[in-house]
Formats: structure tokens, sequence, C-alpha cells
């Protein structure tokens, strides 16, 4: 809901400052508005408002769906993390603990031998 609050401030500004500026067509002293969907001058206030709520209810739907699909997925792993995996299922790990991650960082991992060998890279 706090990031729907942005777009409602700036239409509650466009509204409140919209009637200062004006302008003339056809004869008509008329007021700007930025977006056709909040001109007062030719929807009246009724119309603009129902325009307003729908357009919310459309954010709020599409926040909605994105919230429940980042719920429902599973987790991506970062590159780092899925790098570092990858490096060490790699790597001839023989000292060190249990694990091959802690292993790595005790510094007794060997370079692996092979045609890959030479474009691996372990930062510490």
């Amino acid at each position: 809901m706090g990031s729907l609050s942005i777009p409602l401030a700036y239409v509650a500004y466009t509204l409140i400052g919209s009637p200062f500026i004006t302008y003339t067509q056809d004869g008509r002293t008329r007021h700007w508005y930025p977006y056709h969907f909040l001109d007062v001058d030719d929807l009246g206030y009724g119309r603009v408002l129902g325009n307003i709520v729908g357009i919310f209810l459309l954010l709020l739907a599409v926040s909605g769906v994105f919230l429940y699909l980042n719920r429902k997925l599973p987790e991506r792993p970062t590159r780092s993390t899925a790098t570092l995996i990858l490096v060490v299922e790699r790597l001839d790990c023989s000292a060190g603990g249990s694990d091959p991650i802690s292993r790595v960082r005790a510094g007794g991992c060997a370079r692996p031998a092979g045609p890959r060998a030479d474009r691996m890279h372990l930062r510490r």
C-alpha cells in the first residue's frame, strides 16, 4: 500500500494545482490536466473520482499478483552463490571441515585439472 501512496499524492497534487493553470480553446477558458481521465472540465468530479478508484484498484490487483508469485515461486540463488557451488563441486577438497564451503574457506582445496580449470577463479 505504501508504494501506491505516491500516485495518489500525485493525483491530489494535480487536482489541486490544475485549476490554476489555464488556457483558451475555442474562446473558452479551460484548465490544464496532464491526462484526459483526470480532466474535470470534461468529465466532472464524479467520473474523475471513479477513474482514480479504478486505476488504484488495478494497481492494487497487479501488486497482489506480484506478491503472490513472489511467495509461491522458489527462491532463485544469487549468481555468487551459484558460482561458489559450481566451483566447490569442481574442486578437489580433501582437507578442512565437513562441508565443501568450509573446506574452501580453510584453504584445503586444490585447483582442478581439466579443460575448464584455467577459467575458474575462486575469491576469498
